[in-house]
């Protein structure tokens, strides 16, 4: 299924959240019924994300699984996380995942603005040869939460032009 304005495929985030998402077979003969050829999928992206390419729908993006870790003020959780999220965008990115979605979440959200936007920087830098390598993006969205998070709404542009 298509936009009717510029044929933009259509598509639907898998949040794994309701009976019916669960069960990603019964999930991909839904989309497949109805035309939607685009999945969204949470941070199970790499156990599943190869069952719905395989059946033909397109993933569109992913969750990392801990965008958390990658703001967190110790240094042994960054690294962690870096390990973890790296894999997962390797083996994500072998059936043609090029998009990874994160809420930018400090794991401490009362540290200053700048300590966990520079917990945030460095992380991306290191995320940054992975994503090359794959040719493989994060899609990022601000958490709405305490005043301290990195990425509130109006400053989105301005962090994201120093972090590259």
């Amino acid at each position: 299924m298509k936009t009717s304005t510029a044929a933009i495929p259509i598509g639907v985030r898998r949040t794994n959240l309701e009976d019916w998402q669960r069960n990603i077979h019964d999930l991909i003969d839904w989309l497949n019924s109805v035309e939607i050829n685009v999945v969204d999928l949470g941070p199970d992206g790499d156990q599943i994300g190869g069952v719905a390419s395989l059946a033909g729908l397109q993933v569109g993006s992913v969750d990392l699984p801990d965008p958390e870790g990658l703001i967190s003020p110790d240094l042994k959780t960054r690294q962690h996380a870096l390990t973890v999220n790296t894999k997962y965008i390797q083996e994500c990115s072998e059936f043609g995942v090029e998009n990874f979605f994160v809420v930018m979440k400090p794991e401490d959200p009362t540290g200053s603005r700048d300590q966990n936007f520079g917990y945030m920087v460095e992380s991306f830098t290191e995320l940054t040869p992975v994503l090359e390598k794959t040719s493989s993006r994060i899609v990022i969205e601000g958490w709405p939460g305490h005043r301290s998070h990195p990425f509130p709404g109006r400053v989105h542009r301005p962090h994201l032009s120093r972090t590259w």
